[in-house]
């Protein structure tokens, strides 16, 4: 494949007018994406201590005043360093809470990444469904408005009825990560929907790369079956028609243990595709998913820093190519604190 140009990196600098009326905070999760929507707003983040009592306990507290601002609180919800899922969470849930009983005018709760987000509904009786627990915590905490991307089950959202929730989606920027990397190979692609589930957000991006390389960009479904441990599977030797010498692109919203992404690739190549490349908005990489990744068929995983990735760039090196949202969150906070309009920024939405 022929690599092409560089994204353009969009600034949506906030009004001087407006600058000092906005705090920008950030959790200890992945303060680089904050600082890259800090950037993208031309503000800077707020100083906010962030600590561990000595039996563990976390601490938070705005270092300046918040009183009749706009605070805007990011922490994406992701095990990392020492922190665990839960703890970010709380963290979130502490800062917010602090901004809202310190009389702040609107607190935003902007969590790229929602905890719990695959669990939304009941499947066997006495379990519990966490994903509408995570959503009420913030609402019950103080936050008038929330923000995510590609959430797994869109329907979440639904639950948080104190203000909008604005449920941006980071699947236009993957699509033109691919197509700029590719070049005029793009033209000669398939996409390929791994499972029932994701055929609609394929056809989409097969719909859009079919407009931008003036070329029919056909999508391909693979069925996944049921193993005995009750995970998805693909068999490596069913045999996929319509790929032979092409290069084979693959959009999700999540790449977790990687395992359905690679069996999907070694069935690709074994039915003859050329290349094969995956996009997904969260790099979860549960477990050693990064270097199952990195010794996989897969030519190139494009993900977002929706959660931090550091590590497995060490890992992947130049296999992993990372797509900053920074300006997405960016553009949505913009809009919304000048009165404008983001649903621009739902484009693909329905396609998740």
């Amino acid at each position: 494949a022929k690599k092409g140009k560089t994204l353009e990196f969009r600034s949506f600098e906030i009004p001087p007018d407006r600058k000092d009326s906005i705090v920008l905070a950030s959790g200890g999760v992945n303060p680089g994406l904050a600082e890259s929507v800090a950037d993208s707003l031309g503000i800077e983040l707020a100083n906010v201590e962030l600590k561990r009592h000595a039996n563990d306990e976390l601490y938070v507290r705005y270092e300046e005043s918040v009183r009749g601002k706009d605070v805007v609180i990011i922490q994406s919800h992701s095990s990392y360093g020492e922190y665990r899922i839960e703890e970010a969470v709380n963290e979130h849930l502490f800062l917010v809470n602090a901004a809202a009983d310190s009389s702040a005018k609107s607190v935003t709760a902007i969590a790229p990444y929602l905890a719990h987000s695959r669990g939304d509904r009941k499947s066997k009786g006495r379990e519990i469904v966490p994903a509408p627990l995570v959503v009420r915590s913030f609402e019950n905490a103080g936050a008038d408005t929330m923000m995510s991307i590609d959430v797994h089950s869109p329907q979440t959202t639904e639950h948080f009825r104190r203000g909008p929730y604005d449920h941006l989606t980071a699947q236009p920027e993957l699509r033109a990560a691919v197509r700029e990397y590719l070049g005029e190979a793009a033209a000669d692609s398939v996409v390929v929907a791994p499972d029932a589930g994701s055929v609609k957000n394929n056809n989409r991006h097969a719909e859009e790369l079919s407009k931008s390389t003036e070329a029919d960009i056909n999508v391909i479904f693979m069925g996944k079956e049921r193993a005995r441990d009750d995970s998805t599977v693909l068999k490596r030797d069913k045999v996929i028609h319509g790929v032979e010498g092409k290069i084979c692109l693959t959009f999700d919203d999540m790449i977790d243990g990687g395992g359905t992404m690679i069996s999907a690739a070694e069935t690709l190549k074994n039915s003859g595709a050329r290349e094969v490349y995956v996009a997904a908005t969260h790099p979860i990489f549960s477990g050693n998913a990064t270097e199952k990744l990195q010794d996989s068929v897969i030519d190139r995983v494009f993900v977002t820093d929706t959660l931090p990735v550091d590590e497995a760039k060490k890992t992947m090196d130049s296999r992993l190519e990372v797509v900053r949202v920074g300006p997405l969150i960016g553009r949505a906070i913009y809009e919304n604190m000048t009165g404008g309009s983001i649903s621009k920024l739902f484009d693909d939405q329905n396609a998740i």
